[in-house]
Formats: structure tokens, sequence, C-alpha cells
């Protein structure tokens, strides 16, 4: 069962993934907010907003802006933080941060759409 009684079908294991995926979607959301907000304000109301996809993924505008890449950095940065606490992940908070610095914006696009 989940947190408000509804029976699941999942397996009984140590993380709750139901709970998991939706605690990810809310934060991940609340900081989609937060970095279209900071991007109104630095940019105006024409600014390139991150939106979703068909499947509720979020697409990144393209990063060409100095601004919009210190948020857009800023946002993967605070998800990665969120990632690194609630989730198993098999390297540090730092090893996610320069991976991300060190890749080409094509490759970036290629694996948020995985």
């Amino acid at each position: 069962m989940d947190e408000n009684g509804i029976p699941t079908g999942y397996f009984v294991r140590k993380l709750n993934y139901g709970k998991f995926y939706r605690d990810m979607n809310d934060h991940r959301d609340e900081q989609i907010k937060i970095a279209n907000e900071a991007l109104k304000q630095a940019l105006g109301a024409n600014a390139p907003q991150i939106t979703y996809d068909v499947h509720n993924n979020p697409v990144l505008p393209p990063d060409d802006d100095p601004t919009v890449k210190d948020i857009l950095t800023r946002y993967a940065d605070e998800l990665d933080d969120w990632l690194c606490k609630n989730a198993n992940r098999m390297f540090t908070v730092d090893y996610y941060k320069m991976r991300r610095t060190m890749l080409s914006p094509e490759t970036r696009m290629v694996m948020q759409e995985m």
C-alpha cells in the first residue's frame, strides 16, 4: 500500500519506488517553476521556458545565452543534489556535476532524451 492506503501491487522493497518517483517529479516540477521564474526575471516576458513533452519529461531551452546557461546549471545542480540525497547513485554529486560540464551540448541533449 502507498502512503494514502491504496494498494499498489508493488513488491516490498527497501526503496518505495512509487513514492520515490512521485517525490522526484514533485521536486523536479518545483525546480522547473523556480527556473522559469528566474528566466522571466532575467530576460523578460519572452524568455525561453522549460516545457514538458508528451511523456511529461522536461524539455530544456537552448543554453546559448550565458544567463540561460547559468539558470539551467542551477536547475540541474539542484536536481543532482536531490537525487544524490534520495536515490542510490553510484557516484558522488561532484562527479555528476563535472560530467555535465565536460560534455558537449549535443551529448547532453541526447542524454536528456534517454
